[in-house]
């Protein structure tokens, strides 16, 4: 699944920023996300698909939260034209909501 976050929340920067995704627990046995990221050290492939971390998926058949925080967050649309993505293998991943929000709100003036 691909996502475009809205440029007016950012585009083509340089900020952490904090994705929460409600998922059901069941299905895959767990999903990732990777993200266009503007870290130097980074080029090409590896920057526009940086890896976060990987969320293990407990079979609970719950709905739940899981929060990924994305340092260096670019979001210029060269995740094959979205910001990041969540992937999973062996099964589809049901999501209910996705919120995009600065990972630390107080750190100054934003655009």
């Amino acid at each position: 699944m691909y996502f475009d976050v809205d440029y007016r929340f950012l585009h083509d920067g340089d900020e952490q920023v904090a994705v929460a995704v409600d998922y059901f627990d069941a299905g895959p046995e767990s999903f990732e996300i990777q993200y266009d990221s503007s870290d130097p050290a980074l080029r090409g492939i590896a920057q526009q698909f940086h890896p976060g971390r990987v969320q293990t998926i407990g079979q609970t058949r719950t709905w739940k939260t899981a929060v990924f925080v994305l340092p260096r967050a670019r979001f210029a649309n060269r995740t094959n034209g979205g910001d990041f993505r969540l992937s999973c293998n062996g099964a589809e991943l049901s999501v209910g909501r996705i919120a995009v929000t600065w990972a630390n709100p107080n750190s100054g003036d934003r655009k």
